[in-house]
């Protein structure tokens, strides 16, 4: 099958395309996906990670420093 070169447009002839964004559906879940799913939160691995520091920085470890 032989290559078949693009048809070139002239300056004025081009197709016109609307440069909108998309926009999706009411119905799309990214609108109403905050309200399905839990919010992921670290509280409890960060207090964790604070607790550790406390005990090494002001707890029994310190007098190993």
């Amino acid at each position: 099958m032989p290559f078949v070169k693009p048809k070139k447009f002239a300056a004025g002839d081009s197709p016109k395309e609307p440069n909108s964004p998309y926009r999706p559906p009411d119905s799309h879940y990214y609108k109403y996906g905050q309200s399905l799913f839990k919010p992921v939160t670290f509280e409890e691995s960060d207090r964790e990670i604070l607790e550790m520091l406390q005990e090494i920085f002001l707890g029994k470890y310190k007098k190993f420093a």
